[in-house]
């Protein structure tokens, strides 16, 4: 069954939940990767769709490094599945080109409909600042 969140979109959560616990700091691609278990190329693809999504800055260089620039209060995981191009639907027939001519009567299509829009509702609710990855924590994992 295919994912409703792709790999990448799942790894950018998971990025922003840690540059969400270092609080405004700058953290170097390396940590990330380090931090997060994570290859640095997939790293470095998802730092630029949400540097794009202005949901990341990111500075090269020796003091260079990338940071939240989003306030995680406020910042959802909906918004970050937006800034990485997410566009999945629970069916198809959600999605408002396809045409089915049992849509006017169809309670299957009524009821997934519905499910799509708690969905999402949840994902828009759901805000960074309750999925921080805290340093004490990660520190934990790496210790083993």
């Amino acid at each position: 069954m295919a994912s409703l969140i792709r790999r990448e979109t799942d790894y950018a959560i998971r990025i922003v939940a840690y540059l969400a616990g270092r609080k405004g700091e700058r953290v170097k691609i390396f940590d990330i990767c380090d931090r997060l278990f994570l290859s640095k190329p997939i790293v470095i693809k998802i730092i630029q769709q949400l540097k794009r999504g202005d949901i990341v800055e990111a500075k090269t260089g020796k003091a260079g490094g990338v940071m939240l620039s989003a306030d995680p209060e406020t910042l959802s995981i909906y918004d970050i599945m937006v800034a990485m191009d997410n566009q999945s639907s629970i069916n198809s027939c959600n999605d408002a080109e396809e045409k089915c001519e049992l849509q006017p009567l169809c309670r299957i299509s009524r009821f997934l409909k519905e499910l799509q829009g708690d969905v999402i509702r949840q994902f828009q609710a759901e805000k960074m600042s309750q999925l921080v990855f805290l340093e004490k924590d990660l520190e934990k994992l790496h210790a083993k």
